[in-house]
């Protein structure tokens, strides 16, 4: 069985991480991804996305793809993408609103050459509203999405969630949204234009604390080390042990837990014995879990947990989690080689028939030129050449 979406081809204009990532998702599952770069960042590029011999980030986010160096803004340079779209399914950005506009490369101008496209747009803020024009980051839109205000310990400061989750999170609801639209566009001969941004898409994130919010009127605060996430979780979170931390999830595992640190007595304590009042004296309750906990080393409680089956986890660092025994088995790296060097990179999670099971190297900027001019679009050496002298094409 190929690929799930082979034969479709993705046109992705976007940069970073909230707009990349959305297509290499797509091309995990077989997309044709081209990178359409600016030619005047052929220069530069190396600076602003980290190439081989600095780190492999630009080789994570830019896996399976192809890569052409294409100046939008000359007729001859948009004359090109114009014919890249005739032969494709998706177009992706995540430009400032207005910018699509501009280059003559909005869904209304592309659907006039290609009904079926999909174009999707993912922006910081909105492509409309009073935040449409301003420069978005993750940090920002991790402020401004409530999000940073439950993340970090009560009565310190907001916190950073640990990775980019509001670059991450846009690119991830763009995807779904694609695949829905290229379904679609099957289905009914026509395409459409998506749009999604960072903050709608944090916001959507925010789905328990805004039940809880729209339901009780209280406004939820940081959720610390676990316990403070939602209000009267009991033995939710982080715990210190005699030479380090441990977290455990045992709120709907109290009788586990219990016997686990040798406190069955708790069980039958007419204090604790309904889930109520074990919400009503969660403080307590916790309290007295990690005066016990405490007491011993993590890897012993490890074993103890394991015999007693109380959901726990190790907090690991980023090496350990490579090391881990479960992480090893799910074969979440791939290595690659590319100009002579080995490059470690994170697989898709998905485990089904159509994820690629061999990932490609990301294309070096502009390094699938040619092949995409004459074996995509039948552009003679001499053509090709023309564009090259015209720093149309590079």
């Amino acid at each position: 069985m190929g690929a799930a979406l082979e034969g479709v081809r993705v046109l992705d204009l976007s940069k970073r991480l909230a707009g990349p990532f959305a297509s290499t998702i797509l091309s995990d599952f077989g997309a044709e991804v081209i990178r359409i770069a600016p030619l005047h960042r052929a220069k530069e590029e190396a600076l602003t996305e980290p190439i081989l011999g600095q780190h492999n980030y630009y080789f994570t986010v830019n896996r399976n793809k192809k890569s052409i160096l294409l100046n939008l803004k000359e007729k001859e340079g948009r004359d090109v993408f114009y014919n890249l779209v005739r032969k494709s399914h998706v177009v992706i950005d995540n430009f400032r609103p207005g910018v699509v506009e501009k280059l003559g490369i909005d869904f209304p101008t592309l659907s006039l050459i290609n009904p079926k496209i999909i174009c999707c747009s993912i922006t910081g803020y909105g492509s409309t509203g009073p935040y449409a024009s301003r420069p978005s980051y993750d940090g920002t839109i991790q402020a401004l999405s409530g999000v940073m205000s439950i993340t970090g310990e009560p009565g310190g400061r907001p916190l950073l969630v640990g990775v980019p989750i509001a670059d991450l999170a846009a690119p991830l609801f763009a995807a779904h949204a694609i695949l829905a639209a290229v379904f679609d566009a099957e289905r009914t001969g026509k395409g459409q234009r998506i749009e999604t941004s960072m903050l709608a898409s944090m916001i959507s994130l925010l789905q328990v604390h805004a039940a809880n919010y729209f339901t009780t009127g209280e406004i939820p605060g940081p959720a610390g080390s676990g316990q403070n996430l939602l209000k009267g979780v009991v033995h939710y979170g982080v715990f210190k042990t005699k030479d380090g931390y441990i977290f455990i999830t045992a709120h709907r595992s109290f009788y586990n837990l219990c016997k686990a640190i040798g406190r069955e007595d708790l069980i039958t304590d007419s204090r604790f014995d309904t889930q109520a009042k074990r919400r009503q004296r969660g403080e307590e309750l916790n309290s007295i879990a990690q005066e016990v906990i405490e007491t011993r080393e993590t890897k012993k409680w490890f074993e103890i947990f394991d015999q007693t089956d109380v959901p726990y986890a190790p907090i690991n660092t980023v090496d350990e989690v490579f090391k881990d025994p479960q992480v090893v088995h799910l074969g979440v790296i791939a290595t690659q080689e590319k100009l002579g060097q080995r490059i470690n990179i994170i697989r898709n999670p998905v485990s089904m028939p159509g994820v690629k099971k061999e990932l490609e190297p990301a294309a070096l900027p502009g390094e699938n030129t040619e092949e995409i001019l004459t074996k995509i679009l039948g552009y003679s050496e001499a053509t090709i050449d023309e564009l090259r002298k015209k720093e149309i094409v590079c």
